[in-house]
């Protein structure tokens, strides 16, 4: 005969003889509900009322108790654990009310608002154990992906419902819970859905934790070890689950612990408690996290040295997970919790995208800092220069990229690991996202766009001493040669200039010199007096203002220094190379050796060097290198030949790598109010790739659409694929891809973007997964994900703001649902139909001229019909829906009995909306003195509730529900579901505009009759179509 084991109330109660029958009790213990810990109770009070009836009496508290039910007798006592959660729960709950204060008004999102704490809440209404099953999830939530926990639990699930039949059936005792839920059906669904509840707690968790839980994370990027080597799913979770639970109950209660293995890093950062922690290294380094809730004797000390040779970082996990797809082997999957489960502000991105900004740049941008002060000096520049004409564009990538450069510049200690790591991030991936350019630092630092940094003469020449100064080459085989114009003459002539400074043999003073025209060589007899006068004033002039800054003036005499040209052939290298046209001239010029000689104005002739251009343009100004001396010869000449040849190679090896950053970020500083620096932006941007610039206009576009969803965040691996090729990014213009020359504003600009290639982009984002053709999601009213409900803004205000808002905003919160959620309308929503009990709420008055709001009790609420279907993204064999479309209703209740069903966007698209109606400055006098009362054939019926609406006459009639944005919003939306003429107004409208309009509106539509009608003539065009106006 089979043996049947004994049933516990409790391990500590008394046996109960039973037999297998037991198990078919008709009882549901799982909608039984006890009393939360006192710690946890301000939970529940911060939920919004289906949330807490959710967690309470719905399918997430059943699920709370089955788990409970399931797993408490294999778990330890970890009370101060509890009550640390409870507080530290409560408290993240009170701080994030603060935040929910500062959305958008919810409107029809009002019941899912808010932070999801629905399983906390559940499993604080069912039980201790249930609150460590909780933990769980959060620990699995927080480092892998949504499908991959939920196969977790599953197995997990089903692997203790074996270990209990087991024990029973070999005639062992068994708690009674536990094994009336063993009988019990725990669907994939359901435990989707746990999972989904703990996931949005963390990420709200996260935001209102964020200077701790960073810190916590350097700390974690830096640990590298796994959660533990059991290679079995139910083995593995098990033992991470209770090794968690105890040690940080210890950490709490003031107990020191070591950390050996991952699972204690994983528990800490996934339930949001921070010990004071002791790193061991090199340096023992204590930090002091200094959590209320910890112990301070509650020490957790850790060692940095890692204990594997692959390829993870931080804190990682491998399982072999048999539940994720329906058919084939168990699939091992590694996830670890700084690159799985971090998810990254926008700042925190655009500070990962400076990295791949930098990285692209080579050995330009090598430097963080200097990078960044160059980007931050550059948009400086260019704004300046702004201020002076047409304003930058808003959101443009060079102000984006700057403003994120200001802030590297400005963090504080604290943050400048993370920036660190963030920069670390995106250098490794810069190839990815930003691919290859020729040109680094947008081309400033080639030798075309950087002459164009600087106008003017004495500007130029403090350039190329910039220059000069970076270059391996002794002083005195440089100078500098410009071209200066003698107006007079009507003619131009050169002079010299120092490259570097020299050392005065006399003096050992370090000066500058300039070598000038003083007009005193023998062409003088052929000159005027009075220009003669002028070139001694101009003499004068000079000499003083070159001594006032530092500089010796010496006389230039035509037949001392010359440029004699030998027939030699001028070579050229590939536009902005950064040695520009490279040009071989002889020069008759003093003797190095004899420098001393020279500043005392004595000439040598005989003595002949060769120079050769090194950089700049030959033709205004341009350094100058040695290269050959013709006194010299045999070899002596040779020699001096070769150490000058190899002066040069190192000279042009420096300028390969470009102008250096600090340089330019130096002339860009010193630029003034009346700076070219847009012109000189837009010559610099015309060398950069196409694909580069694209690239630059895609991140402004994310950038610009994330700014509208505060606090959302975006996963850290969307770093691993090119933006460029995203589904949700518009073609490149023709202009770009054929290089023409355009607006500086439009290579700035971030591309426009529809609502559905912002649902499209967010998905993507939020998910790093999945890529959606925007024309999928054409009717889309929202998206909810996470912790998160990204609605289409029409939804969200008054109709008159229809164009004017950004296309999809943010909501905290989400609407219970596993995945990737995309709520869509009914094809055809319904409308009540008026019996004839409600005649006597029918008056049908004329409007009076007075606006104020009748639809005070008319809200908007949202419900679903129960019917959903997976969006195709492509086969992928796994048992979890990833992305599916959710059908949503939108409906429209007065005094809470339901008035109709909408389809917000599309009734809003419909071209019979009118909405620009106020006053303007264009309107003239006679339209100030028009009225209601002058709409030619209309006596406009004034609708106060919605049984006048239902019933309203075509000929016209006012919606009044001033400043009800939500009764304006259903009132347009039904009349243009209902074939109206629709016209949003304010007390400030226009009423000879809005007749206007009407006629317009007609007359467009109206085909010319054959003969004129009478009947058109009498009644007048603005008599025949339906209008409403929402007032």
């Amino acid at each position: 005969m089979a043996s049947f084991g004994r049933l516990v109330a409790t391990p500590a109660s008394a046996t109960i003889d039973t037999t297998i029958a037991l198990a078919n009790l008709n009882f549901d213990f799982a909608l039984f509900k006890v009393e939360p810990q006192s710690e946890f109770k301000g939970i529940g009070s911060s939920l919004s009322p289906i949330r807490r009836h959710e967690a309470e009496n719905g399918p997430t508290h059943v699920t709370a108790r089955k788990l409970g039910a399931l797993f408490e007798p294999l778990l330890p006592s970890t009370t101060a654990l509890a009550k640390a959660y409870g507080l530290r729960a409560t408290e993240i709950i009170q701080k994030s009310k603060i935040k929910k204060a500062v959305q958008p008004s919810l409107g029809v999102f009002a019941n899912h608002g808010g932070v999801d704490g629905t399983s906390i809440w559940a499993a604080a209404t069912s039980g201790q154990g249930t609150i460590r099953v909780h933990l769980l999830a959060c620990m699995l939530a927080r480092i892998w992906e949504a499908a991959e926990a939920t196969s977790i639990w599953v197995e997990i699930v089903e692997e203790r419902k074996k270990d209990i039949a087991s024990t029973f059936d070999s005639g062992g005792s068994a708690n009674i819970s536990a094994y009336m839920t063993s009988q019990q059906e725990l669907t994939r669904d359901q435990l989707a859905n746990w999972d989904a509840s703990a996931r949005a707690w963390l990420r709200a968790a996260d935001d209102v934790e964020a200077r701790r839980q960073k810190q916590l994370e350097l700390i974690l990027s830096n640990v590298n070890v796994s959660v533990n080597s059991k290679s079995k799913v139910w083995e593995s979770v098990l033992a991470a689950w209770k090794s968690a639970m105890q040690a940080v109950d210890c950490l709490i209660c003031g107990m020191p612990q070591q950390a050996q293995t991952g699972e204690i890093f994983l528990g800490l950062s996934a339930w949001h408690l921070y010990p004071n922690i002791l790193v061991l290294g090199t340096l023992t380094t204590p930090v002091k996290l200094n959590d209320p809730l910890v112990h301070p004797a509650g020490l957790l000390t850790l060692g940095l040295q890692s204990d594997r040779t692959g390829q993870e970082d931080g804190v990682h996990w491998s399982l072999p997970l048999a539940h994720l797809r329906y058919y084939g082997d168990p699939i091992v999957r590694t996830r670890s919790v700084t690159k799985n489960g971090s998810r990254l502000t926008l700042a925190e991105f655009l500070q990962a995208i400076l990295g791949a900004l930098f990285e692209s740049w080579g050995r330009q941008g090598k430097d963080n800092e200097a990078s960044a002060k160059f980007l931050k000096a550059l948009k400086t520049a260019v704004l300046l220069d702004s201020s002076h004409g047409t304003q930058m564009p808003e959101d443009c990538w060079l102000d984006i990229l700057g403003t994120a450069a200001s802030d590297f510049l400005a963090c504080d200690p604290t943050q400048s690991g993370r920036y660190a790591q963030l920069h670390m991030l995106g250098r490794k991936y810069s190839e990815i996202i930003l691919g290859k350019t020729l040109f680094p630092a947008f081309a400033f630092a080639s030798t075309g766009a950087w002459f164009g940094l600087h106008t003017g003469q004495e500007a130029t020449i403090k350039a190329l001493r910039v220059i000069a100064n970076q270059l391996p080459v002794e002083a005195e085989n440089l100078f500098i040669r410009y071209r200066v114009e003698n107006w007079e003459c009507c003619s131009s002539q050169f002079e010299y200039a120092t490259a570097k400074i020299s050392t005065s043999n006399s003096s050992q003073m370090q000066q500058h010199f300039r070598w000038i025209h003083t007009g005193s060589d023998s062409s003088h007899l052929n000159k005027s007096r009075e220009t003669i006068k002028n070139s001694q004033v101009r003499t004068k002039s000079l000499t003083e203002t070159y001594t006032s800054i530092g500089e010796l003036v010496q006389p230039l005499e035509d037949q001392v220094l010359y440029e004699e040209n030998r027939g030699q052939r001028i070579h050229r290298r590939q536009p902005h190379r950064d040695s520009g046209e490279i040009e071989q001239r002889v020069f008759h010029s003093m003797s190095n050796k004899k420098q001393q000689k020279f500043q005392k104005g004595q000439h040598f002739h005989s003595d002949k060097h060769l120079y050769k251009l090194l950089f700049g343009d030959p033709h205004e100004a341009a350094i100058y290198i040695v290269y050959d001396c013709e006194y010299k010869s045999g070899p002596v000449r040779e020699r001096y030949k070769e150490e000058a040849t190899a002066q040069i190679n190192a000279a042009h090896d420096r300028l390969s790598e470009g102008v250096g950053l600090s340089n330019i970020t130096k002339i860009l500083t010193h630029k003034t109010g009346g700076s070219n620096s847009k012109r000189e932006l837009a010559k610099a941007l015309s060398w950069v790739e196409t694909g580069y610039i694209h690239c630059l206009k895609v991140i402004s576009t994310l950038v610009r659409v994330y700014k509208a969803l505060p606090h959302a965040t975006i996963d850290v691996r969307i770093l691993q694929e090119p933006f460029r090729e995203q589904i949700w990014v518009p073609e490149p213009p023709k202009w770009l891809l054929l290089k023409q020359a355009s607006p500086l504003d439009e290579t700035l600009r971030s591309y426009p973007l529809t609502r559905q290639q912002c649902f499209s982009c967010i998905i993507k984002l939020e998910s790093s997964q999945y890529s959606i053709e925007p024309e999928k999601l054409n009717t889309v009213l929202a998206v909810s994900t996470g912790d998160s409900i990204f609605v289409a803004s029409p939804l969200l205000c008054d109709p008159i703001e229809t164009g004017t808002v950004n296309a999809v905003q943010r909501i905290m919160g989400n609407v219970g649902r596993a995945g990737i959620a995309l709520l869509v309308p009914p094809r055809s929503p319904k409308v009540k139909k008026l019996g004839i009990e409600t005649w006597d709420l029918i008056n049908q008055n004329n409007f009076d001229g007075n606006f104020e709001d009748c639809f005070a009790n008319t809200s908007l609420h949202l419900s679903f019909t129960g019917a959903s279907m997976p969006l195709d993204i492509g086969f992928t064999g796994n048992c979890d829906r990833e992305v599916y479309i959710l059908e949503t209703v939108v409906s429209v209740h007065e005094a809470g009995q339901w008035v109709a069903d909408l389809d917000v966007l599309g009734s809003l698209a419909n071209r019979r909306l009118e909405h620009d109606l106020a006053r303007k400055p264009s309107c003239t006098n006679d339209h100030w003195e028009w009225r209601h009362t002058d709409l030619p054939g209309r006596q406009l019926i004034s609708l106060e509730n919605w049984s006048e609406f239902l019933d309203r006459p075509d000929s016209g009639s006012i919606f009044k529900a001033l400043g009800n944005w939500q009764a304006r919003l259903a009132g347009a939306v039904l009349g243009l579901a209902q074939g109206h003429r629709v016209f949003v107004v304010q007390r400030d409208v226009c009423w000879k505009c809005v007749k206007d309009r009407l006629e317009k509106g007609f007359k467009s539509k109206v085909e010319p009759a054959a003969e004129p009608s009478l009947n058109t003539a009498v009644a007048g065009p603005v008599l025949s179509e339906a209008v409403t106006i929402i007032a």
